[in-house]
């Protein structure tokens, strides 16, 4: 079986290293690097987004008046509720 890494790239995952010759496995593997450089990039461009995004809400003011918005009023203290006996 020939290994034609433009027509066969996506079975690469399936291909059997061993029924390949010294080439062919040379191509394979350039592939896999580069799928994985690709999902290195992919994953880094992500988390970039997500960074400028937490960091223009936390500019905005937004994250503060969410973690206002969230906060539990003092007056209704947790402690205070489970002290009490149930059914009374």
């Amino acid at each position: 079986m020939k290994f034609n890494p433009l027509l066969d790239h996506t079975k690469a995952d399936s291909v059997e290293p061993k029924s390949l010759s010294l080439r062919e496995l040379q191509l394979l593997l350039k592939i896999r690097r580069q799928d994985v450089e690709l999902e290195w990039g992919n994953f880094k461009r992500e988390l970039r987004f997500w960074e400028r995004a937490f960091h223009l809400a936390k500019k905005s003011g937004l994250i503060e008046k969410v973690k206002d918005y969230l906060k539990i009023d003092p007056s209704t203290d947790a402690s205070s509720q489970t002290n009490s006996e149930p059914g009374k």
